[in-house]
């Protein structure tokens, strides 16, 4: 395997495929819990290597470009932010009614 800081695109993508091939492999023999020691150290250096290249791309992607108009700034809410606050609501009220039911059940 290369070093993680020297791997080129063309490079990281060859180790990623060998890897799935690899797992695809242990499976089909019946070997991948056997031999999980091995894959857990082959997926810390591909995640190193992937780890590597990333830092390198973002910095040749240059600085960040400025917002879109009209984008969610911070502290105002979008539709992303909507529905995991709706979802964490509808999740706090299950909670409570699930703690009533409990504490219901248990004074009848």
């Amino acid at each position: 395997m290369p070093t993680p800081d020297d791997i080129s695109d063309d490079q990281l993508r060859e180790e990623l495929v060998s890897f799935a091939r690899l797992i695809l492999l242990l499976d089909r023999k019946g070997a991948l819990l056997d031999r999980s020691a091995s894959v857990l150290r082959l997926l810390g250096d591909l995640r190193r290597m992937v780890f590597a290249w990333e830092v390198r791309v973002t910095n040749r992607e240059g600085p960040p470009r400025p917002r879109r108009p009209g984008a969610v700034r911070p502290g105002q809410e979008g539709p992303s932010e909507r529905v995991v606050r709706e979802a964490l609501d509808r999740e706090r009220e299950l909670l409570d009614e699930l703690g009533r039911e409990t504490f219901d059940e248990g004074s009848s």
